[in-house]
């Protein structure tokens, strides 16, 4: 028996995609169109009755988010019609294809059902950065790229701050479900999944460690930054991420909702080649024209200083390292904010003894100088100006 899942109402259909093996252009496009209209082969088989119709249901839930709330109709605003291919046999659990507007997704366990919303949130988002900012779609650049892909990263970080707001649950794509480990992103904790909190810090993609970006190539065997994650752009989304997730926390918003507003709205600033502090300058923006208070801008703002998205207006730490009046190479020397301890930064000294931190927003911190041999010593500093430290080791 064959069942049709079409929502006539709002232009939405499940089909069947288990026929399909989906083939994978060089660019991880799948090469493939509109094959069928609204049909699920459902053989008797409950448990992807099940699947189907709470996929539908979440499907019409994102929808009616975006119409209710943010006054948009369908992914392009003009009511067109959305398609999700089910059980399709594929690498890629999720997957959008910006060619023919369409959604695949492979088989997923009946445990999973209600701790995805998330995940196909983000893909619908997808469809509508598509046809919208089109973030990341810069592919006219043939060039070699020796620059990470922060348009890119900005469509993936959209996709998970909105299908996040959405969910309404937590700031962790596809929370609780099997898939958590598998995509890894904790916009509240970046670290957990290997992901950097902040642009140019530990996790982040490519990390030059004082190379050139065309040295980095050279030794990693790559033609272009391109070569992984297109850019880095899965990784240094949480980034944004996590700068949305620091807004939030520290009440900018006093709602989900409004938060959805700000974020969704700031999209008709951006263009394809938007990077982090084009996307920075649009949220802030969108708040103001929004009428948000000025205390909540300021929230925003910090928010997007303390993960390097913006910056200027910010303060410099720099000193030097010494044991005995002789100075001290390779000494690691860690930044952590008192207010934000997840708020990190790590560098060493040089031959020099010396270190500096540059673009670090006002605030307390600690600085933990170590080395091995050496005891550890800690300076809490306080940044409303730019700092100079000489520190005096000892041996153990």
């Amino acid at each position: 028996v064959r069942y049709s899942f079409l929502d006539s109402s709002r232009n939405i259909e499940i089909v069947d995609g288990s026929g399909l093996n989906l083939l994978f252009s060089s660019k991880s496009t799948p090469l493939v169109g509109d094959m069928f209209d609204g049909e699920v082969l459902i053989d008797g088989n409950q448990d992807k009755t099940l699947k189907a119709v709470y996929v539908m249901k979440e499907l019409s839930d994102i929808y009616d988010y975006y119409y209710n709330l943010l006054g948009r109709k369908s992914f392009d605003n003009n009511g067109s019609k959305l398609s999700l291919f089910l059980n399709v046999k594929s690498d890629e659990d999720f997957y959008f294809n910006r060619l023919s507007n369409q959604i695949f997704l492979k088989d997923f366990s009946v445990d999973d059902i209600g701790k995805i919303k998330s995940l196909l949130a983000h893909e619908v988002n997808h469809a509508v950065i598509s046809s919208s900012a089109r973030l990341g779609e810069n592919l006219d650049k043939v060039y070699i790229r020796t620059d990470e892909n922060q348009s890119g990263a900005l469509a993936e970080a959209y996709s998970d701050i909105l299908g996040l707001i959405m969910e309404s649950k937590s700031f962790v794509i596809g929370s609780g479900s099997s898939f958590e480990d598998i995509v890894g992103r904790d916009l509240s904790n970046p670290s957990k999944y290997d992901k950097p909190f902040v642009k140019g810090g530990d996790n982040y993609f490519p990390s030059l460690n004082g190379k050139s970006a065309l040295k980095f190539l050279e030794d990693n065997n790559m033609e272009s930054l391109y070569d992984f994650d297109n850019g880095g752009v899965h990784v240094n989304s949480t980034v944004v991420g996590h700068a949305a997730y620091l807004s939030f926390k520290n009440n900018a918003f006093v709602s989900r909702e409004e938060m959805a507003k700000v974020w969704y709205n700031s999209l008709y600033m951006l263009t394809p080649t938007s990077d982090f502090e084009d996307c920075a300058l649009a949220v802030i923006k969108t708040a103001e024209n929004l009428g948000l208070s000025d205390k909540s801008v300021s929230i925003i703002k910090k928010a997007f200083y303390e993960t390097n998205m913006l910056v200027g207006g910010s303060f410099k730490l720099s000193g030097v390292v010494n044991d005995d009046d002789r100075l001290m190479s390779n000494v690691k020397i860690t930044i952590v904010s008192v207010d934000n301890p997840d708020l990190k930064f790590v560098k060493g000294s040089d031959k020099e003894g010396s270190f500096e931190f540059t673009n670090l927003s006002e605030g307390s911190y600690d600085v933990i100088f170590s080395r091995d041999g050496y005891v550890d010593v800690t300076k809490r500093i306080v940044l409303d100006k730019d700092v100079f430290l000489e520190v005096e080791m000892s041996k153990k």
